[in-house]
């Protein structure tokens, strides 16, 4: 029988390492947030720190798995944000999803920094998933409301002000998507140029609800502008 390592460079050796080790430590985490005997916000950092300190230099995912954790905790330490039973709504979705892989094949782990390329978008998910509500969405359609509301008021010189009203009064009442597809049908019909920002921004929020006919009113806007 040939030894494990061999025709593999050293490369190759610390890379294989590095990537078992990284999924002892995603495997831990996810069953840690999953036992509920700590707090998710904690286990996300505690992750985090690991995989810095130990694989994320050499494991093929280890800076994708640094950033998830990262992004994860920042959903309840960012300012704008400020949401701990949201934070701990996706954490629970990403280790019951982490767990529902075989970390072995390297296409399934692939696939999963894909999907959690971006956590919050991974927010609709919870509407169908077996996560607990736990008061996250009240944060996340606060998070929703404000969003939409503020770009529509920056948008303010760009349209008239009978479409800005709509945009907030449909938004105050809970419709959040009406309120995006209001908002992106406007810019449309007025042929309104949007910074780079504005338009990721738009495009965020069309992700996030999710909305077709919000990305399809973007894709009629003229070409984005340079300004930020």
């Amino acid at each position: 029988m040939s030894p494990p390592h061999e025709g593999l460079t050293v490369c190759d050796v610390m890379t294989d390492d590095a990537d078992n080790r990284l999924a002892e430590i995603m495997t831990g985490a996810a069953r840690d947030v999953l036992a509920g005997g700590g707090d998710p916000y904690w286990v996300g950092i505690a992750a985090a720190g690991e995989i810095l300190d130990e694989v994320i230099e050499h494991a093929t995912h280890g800076g994708a798995a640094y950033v998830l954790w990262g992004e994860l905790t920042d959903v309840q330490d960012h300012p704008k944000l400020d949401a701990p039973a949201w934070c701990a709504a996706l954490t629970r979705l990403a280790a019951e999803d982490w767990l529902a892989i075989d970390s072995t094949v390297a296409e399934s782990v692939a696939r999963y920094f894909e999907r959690w390329a971006d956590p919050i978008l991974q927010t609709p998910a919870l509407f169908t998933g077996s996560v607990p509500d736990s008061g996250w969405r009240d944060e996340h359609y606060r998070f929703l409301k404000a969003l939409i509301t503020d770009t529509a008021r920056e948008l303010a010189d760009r349209l008239v002000t009978r479409d800005i009203d709509e945009v907030v009064a449909i938004a105050t009442s809970g419709e959040y998507g009406s309120a995006l597809e209001h908002l992106t049908g406007a810019l449309a019909e007025d042929q309104v140029g949007l910074a780079d920002r504005e338009r990721r921004r738009l495009s965020y929020l069309a992700k996030l609800l999710p909305s077709a006919r919000a990305h399809r009113d973007l894709a009629r806007l003229p070409p984005p502008t340079s300004a930020t």
